[in-house]
């Protein structure tokens, strides 16, 4: 079944271009030092749908991947219900920015990558739950030490917040919600 929301599930074509783009997105969103084998891994993973995993990708001019979500099915260290893991979920540094024309017109559709990225993770989600014929809970783990904030209100338009995650040992200058610096 194809999903309505443009954006196609990526192949194993797609495995270099995720290469560039993922460790970009995982850069803001983790803070530990990150895997080049395990990224790699895991893309190759979401691109072969091994295991249920699946990665989404967003095209932008000349084959150059604009945006992407990888999503695969995790297991809890405390319950036996396995449940889907978005882990990486974010735009190109390149995509980020638009062009004063593209920004004029609302409903372009480059306005909305992380919008069409967040409603294929909503129809996927939809599909494993039909097939499962149960409840399935997808998670997003927001960690990261930049731009918390932006990033908490992306989340937060588009899934309901259920938790929230406490650290200790992360290095960098973390700026909660809603302060400044000064005021942390």
């Amino acid at each position: 079944m194809n999903n309505p929301h443009g954006v196609r599930r990526a192949t194993d074509a797609d495995i270099p271009g995720l290469l560039t783009l993922v460790p970009q997105i995982l850069a803001e969103s983790e803070v530990l030092a990150l895997s080049e084998p395990k990224i790699r891994t895991l893309i190759e993973k979401c691109c072969q749908r091994q295991a249920g995993a699946i990665a989404g990708i967003i095209d932008g001019a000349a084959g150059v991947i604009d945006a992407s979500i990888g999503m695969t099915f995790a297991q809890s260290e405390v319950s036996d219900e396995p449940y889907i893991s978005v882990v990486w979920f974010g735009l190109a540094p390149h995509a980020r920015t638009l062009p004063q024309d593209i920004a004029a017109v609302p409903d372009h559709p480059r306005a909305h990558y992380s919008r069409r990225l967040a409603n294929f993770a909503k129809w996927t989600h939809e599909t494993a739950e039909a097939a499962a014929g149960h409840r399935i809970i997808m998670r997003w783990d927001v960690l990261t030490l930049e731009s918390l904030g932006p990033k908490l209100n992306m989340y937060g338009r588009n899934f309901p917040q259920v938790g929230a995650y406490f650290a200790l040992g992360a290095a960098g200058t973390f700026k909660p919600r809603g302060q400044s610096v000064e005021a942390a």
